[in-house]
């Protein structure tokens, strides 16, 4: 439980810097430039696009 717990805050702590990451592409900025500026790690990115192959 709490891993469970510790993930849905990590989540809480993350979509808003995702949203900014999308944000930041839509207004036309680079991947890169996009995912430095909302201060989200690579690994993350990586771990999203893996879960997203899961489905």
């Amino acid at each position: 439980m709490a891993s469970t717990q510790k993930n849905i805050e990590d989540w809480k702590n993350l979509k808003p810097k995702l949203r900014r990451v999308i944000i930041y592409l839509q207004q036309g900025q680079s991947l890169s430039d996009s995912i430095h500026r909302s201060e989200v790690s690579w690994d993350v990115i990586g771990q999203m696009l893996e879960l997203g192959d899961n489905q």
